[in-house]
């Protein structure tokens, strides 16, 4: 058992420490006297105090843990015994620079958002200093653990992590469940329209032979009910929504599409994927949640913001509201890697209320478009980066999740090789 002498007990200081020690099956306990701290018959001590002690080493915290608003901090890069790590407001402090990125901070109070009212990855301190494709949160709750007692971590989260090994979690989400199936007369016309007026050639015969008979080159279901049978834990968020701009998936009264939905809940966990333009509308992504419901015949706890358009701690409220208890939104989607800082699932903390959530959230480490859409890398550059992410997963703990959509796994168009790119993450 640890023993941490502190300042004062608050609830970040508690939600911080837990990652640091419950997460690795470390007991602690916190104190506020000094005497208590050095007189307690304990095998570990830790100092996270402004006070000296002779007997414990000792972390001078920064102020940020004791409070309970939301203001701007300055925050440098700096290094924790051999790790980089975050100065925060001239003082090297890794479990509030662990509260600090967990909770994603940094994204409160932000002015300037991207075309979709998303925080803008550039703007976060992981990217600045090159830290997204680790899970910084980890390592420095490893240093922590180590700086106590070197050999504290191995007996702990190495044994603890025996007990729950690295899973991979593939996640699929279904924004247009058919490329031509099942559409509205009208939105056809449109398309076969604006195909004539492009000269789109392609298009129009692939056009023509589904309506013949072939193959809908979206309908990418029996590979995904191959991966959920293979990997139980496979899970599949779906756009119920079919009347925005960006929202122009089949709709939902559609029995075929219905039919779709049905045959790959017997495989997968379904997921409800909450419409772009659900954004900040807690009523919307109830609707769109019960209209789900119905169609699978039960309840739906989980969610994934498409466009994964989503902004704290709004969204997040929402969400709560809404009756969802789990997100599988937290990463960014023009960089790979680790925006919580962290690949295990975590509650989420509310820092404006300053209290631990029932919201539990499950981040990814890549998605597919981010990798061929936004970064323009190749099949090859892409499973590389995607060994790097996996190797920081299974060094350091967690589940290493990823993102793909039906209509990426049809290997054809841009999308072409990019099905061996999932079934070799599917091998790691």
């Amino acid at each position: 058992m640890v023993l941490v002498l502190v300042d004062a007990v608050t609830p970040r200081l508690v939600y911080t420490l837990d990652f640091i020690f419950k997460e690795r099956g470390i007991d602690y306990e916190t104190t506020t006297a000094q005497i208590d701290f050095e007189e307690r018959d304990v095998s570990f001590r830790l100092n996270y105090s402004s006070r000296h002690s002779a007997i414990a080493k000792q972390i001078d915290p920064c102020t940020l843990l004791r409070e309970s608003i939301i203001h701007d901090i300055k925050v440098e890069k700096s290094d924790f015994e051999g790790e980089e790590c975050l100065m925060i407001d001239g003082k090297v402090d890794p479990i509030a620079a662990i509260f600090y990125i967990l909770t994603r901070f940094e994204e409160y109070g932000i002015s300037h958002t991207d075309q979709h009212g998303r925080f803008i990855a550039e703007h976060s301190v992981l990217i600045q200093y090159n830290w997204n494709k680790k899970v910084v949160c980890d390592r420095w709750a490893k240093k922590i653990i180590e700086f106590i007692f070197p050999e504290l971590y191995l007996e702990s989260e190495l044994r603890f992590r025996l007990m729950q090994p690295t899973r991979l979690i593939p996640t699929f989400d279904i924004d247009n469940a058919y490329a031509y199936k099942n559409k509205k007369v009208g939105r056809t016309v449109m398309s076969v329209l604006k195909d004539i007026i492009k000269g789109n050639k392609s298009r129009l015969k692939e056009r023509v032979d589904v309506s013949r008979g072939d193959r809908d080159p979206y309908d990418t279901y029996d590979k995904i009910i191959e991966v959920a049978n293979r990997m139980k834990q496979t899970r599949v968020f779906w756009l119920v929504r079919s009347n925005g701009e960006k929202d122009r998936n089949v709709p939902i009264e559609n029995e075929a599409h219905q039919q779709t939905i049905k045959r790959v809940s017997e495989h997968a966990t379904i997921g409800i994927h909450p419409s772009y333009d659900s954004f900040g509308n807690t009523l919307a992504i109830k609707e769109e949640k019960k209209d789900l419901e119905i169609v699978l015949g039960k309840p739906v706890n989980a969610a994934r913001f498409h466009f994964l358009r989503f902004k704290l701690p709004l969204s997040y409220r929402n969400l709560l509201e809404a009756g969802i208890t789990e997100d599988h939104s937290m990463g960014f989607a023009e960089k790979v890697g680790f925006r919580a800082g962290t690949a295990r699932a975590f509650r989420w903390f509310d820092p404006e209320r300053n209290e631990v959530t029932d919201l539990v959230i499950h981040p990814f480490a890549y998605m597919d478009g981010t990798l061929n859409e936004y970064m323009h890398l190749s099949t090859e550059q892409s499973f590389t980066l995607i060994k790097e992410l996996y190797k920081e997963v299974s060094d350091f703990g967690g589940d290493f999740r990823f993102i793909w959509h039906n209509e990426t796994i049809n290997d054809e168009g841009k999308w072409s090789g990019w099905l061996e790119v999932l079934n070799k993450t599917l091998e790691l």
